[in-house]
């Protein structure tokens, strides 16, 4: 993992009973990420959210991933 903050932002949220819902992203290299949560705005039959999978850390900007070398 790119950074920490998961760890850092839980210890803050503990004292609230509170705690981050991470995603294990099974890839090369394989990656913790925050879900952002999402939910659906009519509801229909058969609607579902989907999931957004952040490319950068929602706290501190880092990359989860470094972008390969000649790409950005």
């Amino acid at each position: 993992m790119a950074c920490d903050c998961i760890s850092k932002v839980d210890a803050m949220l503990a004292a609230k009973n509170t705690q981050l819902s991470p995603t294990l992203i099974f890839s090369t290299p394989v990656r913790v990420v925050v879900t952002l949560g999402t939910e659906v705005k009519e509801k229909k039959r058969g609607a579902r959210p989907v999931s957004m999978l952040p490319t950068f850390c929602p706290f501190c900007g880092e990359r989860y991933v470094p972008a390969a070398e000649g790409r950005s």
